[in-house]
């Protein structure tokens, strides 16, 4: 697969997570702790929150390991199930920080800020966002679900690709040309 064409399909995947996640997260919650459901699980069950994710990812990675041994897929698509395991190991990272694992990656605790009412800065758009703004990762239409990405090329005959996570916004990729390809 051609590099352009791996990071056309990484970017798709990722934005798909996010959707899915914003989709599927208020279906579980119930409210603003996007573990609750897990929370509510492990209580009733007597067991780690992280436990209980756990066999919510196990079924998606046995769809996978299904695909792997047979080449192919039965309830649900392929790329589905992909988006699913990423997610849940978003989860899993969230539940583990909610259970008092601290993170170690700069870019991580960066973002998680450190002060609990501290604005939260996002590295990749390159802005704070305090209590008063919402974040809608990567979409650019407040109050829907549509997530769009645009690409774009910086300098002429630069090869590096930024994605826009706000297109035509004040903090799209600053100077940057459309590639129209």
């Amino acid at each position: 697969m051609p590099e352009d064409k791996f990071y056309d399909l990484t970017g798709a995947v990722f934005l798909k997570c996010i959707e899915v996640m914003h989709d599927k997260g208020a279906d579980y919650a119930h409210d603003d702790n996007k573990l609750a459901n897990f929370e509510r699980q492990a209580s009733s069950m007597g067991l780690p929150a992280m436990v209980i994710l756990r066999v919510y990812l196990q079924k998606h990675l046995d769809a996978f390991d299904a695909y792997v041994k047979t080449g192919k897929v039965e309830s649900e698509p392929l790329e589905m199930r992909i988006v699913d395991i990423v997610n849940y190991f978003v989860l899993a990272l969230g539940q583990a920080i909610a259970g008092g694992y601290e993170p170690s990656e700069e870019w991580l605790t960066d973002t998680l800020g450190s002060e609990k009412d501290a604005p939260l800065y996002i590295p990749s758009r390159g802005m704070a966002v305090g209590e008063d703004e919402k974040i809608l990762p990567f979409n650019s239409t407040p109050g829907t679900s549509e997530l769009t990405i645009e690409r774009h090329e910086k300098g002429s005959g630069d090869e590096a690709v930024n994605v826009c996570c706000n297109p035509g916004g004040e903090d799209c990729c600053d100077g940057a040309e459309t590639d129209d390809s």
